[in-house]
């Protein structure tokens, strides 16, 4: 029995209070406060939308030479991680001159839990603010915490040891950048009360292998929640007539911030769906920015645009026969564990945390990394066999309420939190 009013202060630092990963935070800071937890949620990009949400003051050093200077580097740092292939994201710095926040509204018992803090944290001058003992809580959202700087580091293991030519930076003083980011971010978090709490089981063991969080605490995997009644099974008939959709056809969903990001895959799944003979059957439903991406050749496709409705998301989701997610990098997915609790099988990648919850079989079917013949393989099996559609369908909502509801990740945190006040 987790005795929650023996808890200290929790006080939440996210960089924005929209998008993917704040949504998350978001949902965890909910839940500790529908508890009756002293929890604070705080940004520095977005609106506050509540008491317990606060949009941190900024202590801009230097003057208009501060601003000059951050402006050069800027202009700098965009340059030198303008290298290698387009499928890079951009370079997550950790540092911030002329930048400090106010750490006053952090109480000396708080336990300080960081989620995705990129643009956020100057972390030479936040952890020198921060008590040595304090506990710190840091849920990764993506790989940029446990290396030199980028979000997800492919296939490079710099991180694991020294970020020695860093395929996502230009030139040598890319190179050097790299190496000072991954030294600064180790000296930062060194002898620190650090707990890491990974969105997967393949994040965690990603980040018992980088050489920053060598002298974290504990880790742990405490995986994303998503709310049963707001993401549950819906008439699908009713779902395609109010978003307009072809009642006759097989509806393959993909959704993502930005349609054209690289890492999500979508041109992936354009050329695996664009393989199947059954073409003139398929209809393709998408939501987020399009962006510059074009729709697969000889196939119906519908683009919703960004969707900031949960209720409009869900019904999406039951619309929609098969939902894939061909990522070709993913922490976790939490388009794809929305999709399951509305009992909408799922087709993805076989990387990174997908299989967590997309199990063979089970909920949704994978393919090999980037192979696209394999992808089309699968999404056929099941455009082919309705049956089985609802067979995985039905246990992947069962799996989302039986693993990973919003109860079940709070606990996840009670129990961490009560052993860090302990």
């Amino acid at each position: 029995m987790i005795e929650t009013e023996r808890l200290p202060p929790i006080r939440h630092f996210n960089t924005n209070s929209y998008g993917g990963a704040a949504t998350a935070a978001r949902k965890i800071h909910d839940s500790l406060v529908a508890s009756g937890i002293d929890s604070r949620f705080y940004f520095v990009d977005g609106d506050s939308d509540g008491p317990n949400y606060e949009k941190l003051r900024l202590d801009p050093r230097f003057g208009v030479w501060g601003r000059l200077f951050r402006s050069a580097l800027h202009r700098f740092r965009q340059r030198v991680g303008s290298a290698g292939s387009a499928i890079y994201e951009p370079f997550g710095w950790p540092t911030i001159p002329g930048r400090a926040l106010d750490l006053s509204v952090v109480e000396p018992a708080s336990i300080l839990h960081l989620h995705w803090v990129v643009g956020l944290l100057d972390y030479r001058s936040f952890f020198r603010g921060v008590p040595v003992g304090t506990p710190i809580v840091w849920t990764l959202h993506d790989m940029n915490p446990l290396t030199g700087g980028c979000h997800y580091a492919w296939s490079c293991t710099g991180f694991v040891d020294q970020c020695r030519h860093c395929p996502q930076l230009a030139g040598l003083a890319g190179i050097a950048m790299a190496i000072k980011s991954q030294d600064l971010k180790k000296q930062a978090l060194s002898h620190r009360n650090l707990h890491i709490v990974a969105n997967s089981r393949w994040l965690e063991e990603e980040a018992r292998k980088s050489r920053i969080f060598d002298s974290a605490r504990s880790f742990r995997t405490i995986h994303l929640g998503v709310d049963p009644e707001a993401f549950r099974p819906r008439d699908p008939l009713a779902a395609r007539r109010r978003l307009g959709l072809d009642e006759s056809r097989t509806i393959v969903a993909f959704g993502s911030a930005r349609l054209d990001t690289p890492r999500k895959g979508f041109r992936e799944l354009c050329e695996s769906l664009s393989r199947l003979e059954a073409k003139n059957t398929i209809e393709v439903l998408t939501f987020g920015e399009r962006g510059s991406a074009d729709g697969p050749a000889g196939i119906t496709w519908r683009h919703i645009g960004p969707i900031h409705s949960t209720e409009k998301l869900a019904t999406l989701y039951n619309a929609a026969d098969i939902f894939v997610m061909p990522s070709r990098q993913e922490a976790f997915g939490q388009t794809a564990l929305e999709a399951l609790a509305c009992a909408t099988p799922v087709v993805a990648f076989d990387v990174g945390g997908v299989p967590d919850m997309v199990r063979p079989n089970q909920t949704g079917l994978l393919a090999r990394v980037g192979d696209v013949e394999d992808l089309s393989g699968q999404i056929y099996t099941l455009v082919d066999d309705p049956r089985e559609r609802a067979r995985l369908g039905k246990n992947g909502r069962n799996l989302v309420e039986r693993e990973f509801s919003l109860e079940h990740q709070r606990d996840g945190y009670l129990d961490l939190y009560q052993n860090l006040s302990c």
